[in-house]
């Protein structure tokens, strides 16, 4: 298993900042991971575009691993009177284990298709895409903060969530404008991924993941623990355990159906609620303070439901 990477045959173009395989540079996945699983089939698509000019380096490559982007670069020299090959390489497959002679390395190819964009009088259309572009500062404690996402692609306007991970104590992002803003209150370490949608249809989806150090005087926030008792159990358990500093749920999920979570406390009032499809685990996104909380989970029919405690 690897990622799939790009290299280009430049001839007489000036590629020396990316991608240029006589130089043996090779660019590699720059918005997702790109994995091909051994033993699995993998839908594999590619775009190019040449470039204005052999030295405008406004060429772009872009390329899809089970229909999540992967890769894109849109800064290179591509020759603008067309492609005339696309090789699929596995120079590398027997470097893995070159001295077991027992290894067959074998790749099977299917359904392989090429094509132009339709053009019209107003241009050709490239495949949709959405990739986020913003990088995230260090913060400080007491020192406000501000940091605005951005993306490419897409339809605008976008919408942006806290997909999973803590954002800094004391910052939050808002969802329509994807500012991220506060005054940070803790110092440490916080992992979290960033998901934006577009207003597309069927919408586009990307994520980043981000680290975020936070320095200053003040004391790490105090860690949190959880315990709870399962109050309804259909199929698998519904528990909930303490990941990072966050409280996480491990779903009874039956399939890859959409579910819902929400959170009340004991007053019965909802504090938080989550969509999503195809998760076995989920963070809640909202720093809930000291106390009792109850979890509702449903999924088609399904409902199960969990009592725990957040203590710190």
């Amino acid at each position: 298993s690897g990622p799939l990477i790009f290299s280009h045959n430049n001839g007489s173009l000036d590629n020396s900042h990316a991608c240029a395989l006589g130089l043996g540079l090779s660019c590699y996945p720059n918005v997702g991971p790109g994995i091909l699983t051994v033993g699995t089939w993998t839908k594999l698509e590619a775009y190019m575009k040449s470039s204005t000019t052999a030295t405008s380096r406004d060429g772009v490559v872009r390329w899809w691993v089970n229909g999540a982007l992967a890769g894109n670069y849109t800064n290179l020299n591509i020759n603008q009177n067309g492609i005339n090959e696309w090789l699929w390489s596995e120079t590398w497959d027997g470097s893995l284990n070159p001295t077991d002679v027992t290894v067959e390395w074998a790749h099977y190819l299917d359904h392989l298709h090429i094509s132009a964009p339709s053009c019209g009088p107003s241009g050709c259309a490239a495949p949709p895409y959405l990739v986020i572009t913003t990088s995230l500062s260090p913060a400080r404690t007491g020192t406000p903060y501000t940091a605005t996402l951005a993306a490419d692609g897409g339809t605008k306007p976008y919408t942006w969530f806290l997909e999973s991970g803590k954002l800094p104590a004391g910052l939050l992002v808002d969802g329509k404008t994807g500012i991220i803003s506060g005054s940070p209150t803790c110092v440490g370490r916080s992992d979290f991924t960033i998901r934006v949608t577009d207003a597309s249809s069927p919408a586009l989806t990307a994520t980043k993941s981000y680290t975020v150090i936070t320095s200053g005087t003040s004391t790490s926030c105090p860690p949190i623990s959880v315990s709870g008792t399962a109050l309804r159990t259909e199929g698998a358990q519904f528990r909930a355990k303490v990941v990072s500093g966050m409280v996480m749920f491990n779903l009874p999920m039956t399939s890859s159906a959409q579910y819902q979570i929400s959170v009340y406390d004991l007053a019965g009032k909802k504090v938080y609620e989550h969509r999503s499809m195809g998760q076995k685990e989920t963070r809640i996104t909202k720093d809930l303070k000291n106390g009792v909380y109850v979890a509702r989970f449903v999924q088609g029919t399904q409902a199960n439901a969990l009592r725990f405690q957040v203590m710190r």
